[in-house]
Order: C-alpha cells, then structure tokens, then sequence
C-alpha cells in the first residue's frame, strides 16, 4: 500500500504531466501570433495544481505580472511565489536573475519556485531589509523525479489552514546548515528591528506619562517606577539628584558652574547638561529649595535612563510575547497573538462610548493578566509594566488624557 508521501507525490506529478499534456494539445489546436503557453500553463497550475491537489483557497493566490502566482497565508502575508515559463522554453540568465532580484520585493517570502514546465527549481529564501539571500537551492524534474521527493520538494506549497510556517524540508539543526544560520540571522534581524520599534513607543509613552497627558495618578505611578527601578540599577535618581542640588544653593548660590559640577559628580553629565542649567537658572529664588521644582529642570539629564528603561520594558513584552506564541504553536496555551484570534481583535473598532480602544496594548496586557498565575517569575505584574494605563483607571480620565 503506498504511504502518504507517494500518494501525495504521486498526484503532483500526475498533475503537472497532465496540465503539460493538455497545454500541447491546445497549443497544436489554437496556433494564434502572440498566444503563448505560458499563460495557459500557468492559469492550469493555479486551478489543477494549487486549488485542486495542494487546496490553496482562491483568494489566497494572486495572479500578477512581476509575480506570476503569489500566495498568501492565512495572515495574508506573501510566503511563496511560482515564475512560470512557456513550457519546455529554456530560461535565460537574464530571466532567472530578474526573478531572484524580484524576490526581496515582499520581507515574508520564504520560497520561490521557477518552472518551465517540466523542470522545478526551489529556492528557500530569507529576505532581511532589502538583502535577499538564497539558503538553499533544490531541482526537480517530473520526468525523473519520485513521488517521495517530489511530496518532499512540493512540502512548502501545501496549504495549511493556520498561522504556523509552511512545512519545508526538515533540516538538522546546527550552525553549519545554511538554512538554520539563515533563519537564525532573520529572526534576530525581526527581533532587533521589533525591540527598537517598541523602544521608541515605550520612550514616547514614559514622557507622555511624566508630563500628566494620562492625569497625574499615571504620572505619579510612571515617576515612582522610574526611581524604583533607578535605585535597583544603582543609578542616581531625579530625587537624590534634586536634593543634591539643593544642599548646594543653600550654601552658594546657583550658576552654571556649580550645577555642572554637580551632574556631573552624579554622572548625569552629558549633552542635556546647557538645558538642565537654563531651566535651572531661570527658576525663581523662592522655589530653588523645592525638590519637586528641581526634580522638573533635571529630567532632560535622565533621558538616556528613560531610554534604557524603555529597551528593557520592551525585552521583557517581546520576551513574554515569544514565549506565549510558542504554547500556541505546541497547542499549550489558546491562540490569541497569532492568525485569525489576532486579526479579529486587531480588526475591532478603535473606540466606544467609553472612550477610545487600545486593542495590541489591551490584548497584550490580557494575556499576561491570564498568564501570571501559571508562570509568575515571567508574567507577574513589575516595574516593567508601568506604560499599561488600565482599563478601571482610565475610566477616570476625561478625553483629552485618553488620546
């Protein structure tokens, strides 16, 4: 009794031989100027090959001029791409460069196929900013090939009604495989690229906080985390700044020397230094012995801590964000980060007659919520959560503090 694979591979290879064969005999039929083979070839691929045996959804595959066939996964993102050529036509070298030069075109392509009928190149690929690199190139002639290896060479183009990567080859995990390496370097790329986004948002946020855009409750929360979590890094903090600086206007009175001097005995010198001391400065002489004043002109001298501050935050929201997708993948935990649960809490209306709606933040914030009695050291609430405004206290915002 054959196996699956020979079953499966049995039927691609009968396919393509059959859409070969009928794309011959209509060819000797209809001999019109300008009407290729290509074309028909192609369009039988899509419905015989795709959509019958390998049971690609229509809306699932596009078909294009710069890219012949394109599928799309479930998230709708590109993940496989076939050139088709007339068949039996000999491609040139210029034809198969212009297709690999295509190929970096769409970041989530992970394979690309080149036919010209009988023949089959498989190229298994990672795109990383605009770079394009080929981890692994794979030939298949129907006319030769077995049903195994064509099961084998054809894995990636099974369509698979979830989230999770296309099945490839299976490949033995070290550091010589190119296709490991590969994959490897594409995730930290991701992982880079996801950290200094995220960055960049938390930063945005802790200034939003500490300058009461969220009422003063979120900015007392937000500025009581930030010296907390400044004490454990065994940094100097804006109070303990503050209070430094004061002890010194109570025996001199204040100038850009001895304010410089003092940030930088703190270590907080650095190019914020001239606007730390004109806030300074220009404050009135009665309110020089206000710490929560000084506190105020001092916080351009603590950016590059709000900065350091943010990147950890986001380490530890991709950290646990990594850890849930893989539960998801090994059916631990239920699919929310990821597919269909994703895009339909993403695709939900951005504000009610509450008020305005956070949905990657509020889902984010839920799973952890869920999460931190099965796993605690990783998902128990800490100082890393001070950007999350939660939903019971921003009841309490009026409008302008919600945007």
């Amino acid at each position: 009794m054959a196996s699956g694979a020979q079953r499966t591979g049995k039927k691609i290879l009968s396919c393509i031989q059959s859409i070969l064969d009928r794309c011959e005999e209509v060819g000797e039929r209809i001999d019109y100027p300008g009407e290729g083979g290509e074309r028909r070839y192609r369009a039988w691929l899509n419905s015989e090959l795709l959509h019958g045996v390998l049971g690609w959804p229509t809306k699932n595959v596009l078909v294009g001029e710069r890219f012949d066939l394109l599928l799309l996964g479930v998230d709708d993102h590109a993940v496989a791409t076939i050139e088709t050529k007339t068949p039996y036509h000999k491609a040139s070298k210029k034809e198969r460069s212009d297709f690999e030069e295509r190929l970096s075109g769409f970041p989530t392509l992970r394979t690309a196929f080149f036919t010209n009928g009988p023949e089959w190149e498989r190229l298994d690929i990672v795109v990383v900013g605009a770079t394009l690199r080929i981890l692994e190139r794979n030939i298949l002639d129907i006319r030769k090939a077995s049903p195994e290896f064509a099961e084998q060479f054809f894995a990636p183009l099974q369509y698979r009604q979830t989230d999770a990567s296309l099945p490839g080859q299976v490949y033995q995990v070290n550091r010589s495989n190119p296709f490991i390496s590969g994959t490897l370097s594409r995730l930290a790329a991701d992982l880079d690229q996801t950290v200094e986004e995220l960055t960049t948002l938390y930063s945005r946020a802790f200034y939003g906080l500490q300058e009461k855009k969220a009422g003063r409750k979120a900015q007392e929360v937000a500025e009581a985390i930030f010296e907390q979590w400044c004490g454990k890094s065994l940094r100097v903090t804006p109070t303990l700044a503050a209070t430094a600086l004061k002890e010194i206007f109570k025996r001199e009175s204040p100038n850009a020397r001895n304010i410089q001097e003092t940030l930088s005995a703190l270590g907080l010198e650095g190019p914020a230094d001239a606007q730390v001391i004109e806030a300074i400065l220009s404050l009135a002489p009665s309110r020089l012995g206000d710490e929560a004043v000084l506190s105020e002109c001092l916080w351009p001298a603590f950016a590059l801590s709000v900065e350091q501050l943010s990147a950890q935050t986001a380490h530890v929201v991709l950290a646990r964000t990594l850890l849930y997708r893989v539960g998801e993948d090994e059916k631990v935990f239920p699919r929310k980060l990821s597919g269909i649960e994703l895009n339909k809490t993403l695709g939900g209306p951005s504000s009610t007659i509450t008020g305005r709606k956070f949905p990657a933040t509020d889902l984010l914030e839920s799973v952890r919520s869920e999460m931190q009695t099965f796993l605690p050291t990783v998902y128990l609430r800490g100082e890393f959560d001070w950007w999350a405004v939660l939903p019971e206290k921003r009841v309490s915002l009026n409008e302008g503090e919600t945007v």
